[in-house]
């Protein structure tokens, strides 16, 4: 897109990453005009879903060729300094990809078989056995067409020759009846060879890679807390409408000594039910998430415990080993060194989002990650931001004597004024301290059946506590329901924290976890347990047909190197959930907008009211604000009874609304979600 934009805005946002989309979204709520460029010819950044052809072009080659070819023939005045923007080319590195199925064999066809009957043959070869005699026939036995030839004749010379014959129709129909029968009788009976076709049991690779836009691999997968900062905020400002949710419906983990994966117990429900704790424990682990519910009221119950680890206090609450693990590790999910206070936050975190839907204390997007940047951008859209795709920055302009950066430069050589400029985490301006703050490593995987047996599909955390010296791995598993792979496949994700000590390969990181995982990969045929039956399929191991890995590195840019409008966003990091990245975007809009709203609620389409000047949306009266849309606090409340004068009103607004349902109803552009658009694509 090389059209003309206009030359200023109040603020250039380069990337579209989830921080610098939710920015987007809520400086153009309140009629900032925003100009979003990214270079790339997708939505997202870091936290983008691709399909699985082009998650493999991209990690083979993650940057852009043309990098700093317009930043040289820059003019600015005498009072102006240029200061380049370049890629973050530590953001992707030590990438591998590998697809385990094998490649299609060609072989001829064989030749088409022929009833012995037939009255042609497909060839001269296959003609010539149909006639002549077999070998296999003893003296006097006679060769079944042969037999059947002669039958024929005979019944004709019967048919016109013998009076008795022409005399008796019955006897007639009869003797033809007896030879048919005679003639299929002996049909039935000749065994012919045909070569049994053996279908395989993985798909070969063209038949794979044919299916390659129903995947969704994201970059970047997390999980939403149900009472998280991502969810009140999609809840406030509306953006929910363009999203699809399913719940994380269990959580799994490895006890010690465990081959299997087993069910953490999380709820009131899963604690009674599980078959893994006794009576005792089950009393025990019920009080400690009261106690973890509210630990803020009863701070007695770990007064001593403060300056010691989460682990010595869940010790002296008289906890098994084995529900110590189901707190530490899959609940709290925080390490064994950390802190008593940081395990009951963690823990009254996880608590507070159970049971809010269904009972599952997460959420996991429809069709990836990566439709949360893609829905805040249109979100953006809407409310006026403009947005331009395979359009960016080659750098900043500052004036000399403010210190303040007063425009941008894109890739076409138009020169764009504004008052703030935010960059994402891979854009780094040149020149400025940045330092390595956060290394994931991240394994993708693509496998035929679920990581554990169910009736029905999961969408699964797994957690794997560390083992020797074998760091903690963290799995999000999804289906064919999540929209993210085809059918009878399943996606894994994983991750695991990198530290500047580690230098062995993500891949050879990753082997401990498959080998406890997966039974192998779809072509080491040694390594694959057998398969018992259809019915018990998924009581095997699950084998890796496809799989990626690599290193995803955030980078932190020292603010105070740079212009005081100049803004620099983080990548994402190993944390579990959107919390930190809705912070931040939080910070930096009430940075420009300290005295604004932050994502106010958007309003429905028909609580728009237009006039002569345009359009109203505030305050028109027609639905109140409640704490559900952002309104106020959530606050749990009992549903009371309506008495006769209130149910009759309420009988009567009833009416209404379904009078107005029967009207027609007003299309409105963009609300739902097109499954047919892939990832990535223009809003």
């Amino acid at each position: 897109m090389n059209e003309a934009l206009p030359d200023e805005f109040d603020v250039i946002i380069i990337g579209t990453g989830l921080p610098a989309s939710v920015v987007s979204g809520a400086l153009s709520r309140i009629n900032k005009k925003v100009l979003h460029l990214d270079r790339n010819d997708y939505y997202g950044g870091s936290w983008s879903s691709f399909n699985i052809k082009s998650v493999e072009t991209f990690l083979q080659n993650p940057y852009d060729s043309a990098d700093d070819e317009h930043t040289s023939n820059i003019e600015v005045s005498e009072n102006e300094e240029f200061v380049p923007i370049l890629q973050n080319k530590n953001f992707i590195t030590k990438a591998e990809c590998s697809c385990h199925l094998k490649h299609s064999e060609k072989t001829e066809e064989p030749a088409q078989l022929t009833s012995p009957s037939a009255d042609t043959c497909q060839s001269d070869e296959v003609e010539q056995s149909c006639h002549s005699k077999p070998e296999s026939l003893k003296s006097g036995e006679i060769p079944i067409t042969e037999g059947v030839q002669r039958t024929e004749e005979s019944t004709k010379v019967e048919d016109c020759n013998d009076p008795a014959t022409q005399g008796d129709g019955d006897s007639v129909e009869k003797e033809k009846e007896l030879g048919t029968q005679e003639l299929y009788k002996a049909k039935t009976e000749e065994k012919v060879d045909v070569p049994e076709v053996v279908k395989p049991r993985f798909p070969h690779s063209e038949d794979f890679y044919k299916q390659w836009r129903h995947y969704n691999l994201d970059l970047s997968p997390k999980v939403m807390f149900s009472r998280g900062l991502l969810v009140e905020l999609l809840i406030q400002s509306n953006v929910s409408r363009y999203l699809e949710f399913r719940n994380v419906t269990r959580t799994l983990t490895f006890l010690d000594g465990s081959k299997e994966l087993q069910r953490v117990p999380c709820s009131r429900a899963d604690v009674f039910s599980s078959k893994f704790v006794s009576v005792v424990e089950k009393r025990i682990l019920m009080r400690l998430f009261t106690l973890c519910a509210n630990y803020k009221d009863h701070e007695q119950e770990y007064q001593d415990f403060k300056e010691k680890t989460f682990l010595e206090f869940l010790a002296s609450r008289r906890l098994s080993l084995k529900a110590q693990h189901f707190v530490l590790h899959s609940i709290a999910m925080v390490s064994e060194t950390a802190s008593t206070l940081d395990g009951l936050a963690a823990t009254h975190k996880f608590l507070h989002s159970l049971g809010r839907y269904g009972n599952s204390a997460f959420l996991w997007p429809s069709y990836g990650v990566g439709e949360i940047p893609q829905a805040f951008c249109r979100f953006s859209a809407v409310f006026g931001g403009t947005f331009c795709l395979r359009r960016y920055a080659v750098g900043f302009i500052t004036d000399k004597t403010t210190g303040r950066c007063t425009g941008i430069v894109d890739n076409t050589g138009q020169k764009i004024r504004c008052e703030t400029l935010i960059l994402d985490d891979l854009n780094l301006p040149h020149g400025a301290n940045t330092t390595s703050t956060s290394s994931v490593d991240r394994a993708i995987y693509v496998i035929d059946s679920t990581v554990s047996k169910s009736d029905t599909e999961q969408v699964s955390l797994v957690t794997i506590p560390p083992r020797c010296d074998n760091p903690a791995v963290r799995l999000i598993e999804a289906g064919p329901l999540c929209c993210v792979c085809p059918k009878n496949n399943y996606i894994v994700h994983g991750a695991m924290e990198r530290t500047d000590d580690v230098t062995d390969s993500p891949k050879k990181r990753f082997q401990p976890m498959e080998e406890m995982v997966f039974s192998g990969t779809a072509n080491d045929e040694t390594n694959i347990e057998p398969e018992v039956g259809a019915g018990d399929n998924q009581s095997r191991k699950p084998v890796v047909l496809w799989s990626c890995h690599f290193t995803m590195t955030d980078t932190n840019t020292d603010n105070s190197t740079l212009p005081p409008n100049v803004i620099t966003l983080h990548g994402p990091r190993m944390d579990l959930g959107f919390d930190r990245a809705m912070k931040e975007a939080r910070e930096v809009f009430l940075r420009i907008c300290p005295d604004e709203d932050f994502l106010p609620r958007a309003p429905d389409p028909e609580e728009i009211v237009f006039d002569d000047e345009g359009y109203n949306t505030e305050n028109n009266g027609t639905i109140p604000a409640t704490p559900e849309d952002g309104g106020g606090d959530y606050v749990e409340e009992e549903e009371e009874e309506l008495d006769e004068p209130a149910a009759e009103s309420h009988e009567m607004a009833q009416n209404a609304h379904d009078v107005q349902d029967a009207l027609p109803a007003q299309e409105e552009d963009g609300a739902g979600h097109n499954p047919q658009q892939s990832n990535g694509n223009e809003t």
